[in-house]
């Protein structure tokens, strides 16, 4: 079986990874700040995150 942890504990060997959540959700406000995208809602999990994202078209500038 094949156990990875974005974040929380894992339970099995005691290890905690919470502090991987909040370096997801600066990366995510970074890349926002960099790319012509929103971000309309995300959840970050124990394993996996989702992000739903809006193109700002407005703001893009084609090479």
């Amino acid at each position: 079986m094949r156990r990875t942890y974005l974040c929380g504990e894992d339970h099995l060997t005691g290890k905690n990874y919470e502090h991987r959540r909040q370096w997801v959700v600066d990366k995510l406000r970074e890349l926002v700040s960099i790319f012509s995208i929103e971000v309309c809602n995300y959840a970050v999990m124990s394993n996996h995150y989702q992000v739903v994202l809006h193109i700002n078209h407005s703001t893009y500038a084609p090479f």
